[in-house]
């Protein structure tokens, strides 16, 4: 799937979707979206807006709620809630 993100051109000079729009809108109509991943190093880095949601790789938490915490081998998706990234 080719990435998707805020800079992907949607639509070419003709009005017309270009081939990223129509391969992300065939993957979320096909129930698959690809999400990029993160080690905990990296998620540390990014600041836990309210609402925004990432992946990691390393997790040494899995109850959700907890706090997201790194040196583990568990695979979670955690949330901001504007101060920490709290497991989901």
């Amino acid at each position: 799937m080719i990435p998707f993100s805020d800079n992907a051109v949607i639509v070419d000079g003709n009005g017309r979707a270009t081939r990223a729009l129509t391969i992300f809108l065939q993957n979320l109509f096909s129930g698959v979206i690809q999400r990029t991943t993160y080690t905990y190093a990296q998620i540390a880095l990014l600041t836990p807006s309210l609402g925004h949601t990432v992946i990691c790789t390393d997790s040494s938490v899995v109850t959700v709620g907890n706090t997201l915490a790194g040196g583990g081998a568990n695979i979670v998706q955690a949330v901001g809630n504007g101060t920490d990234w709290k497991v989901f």
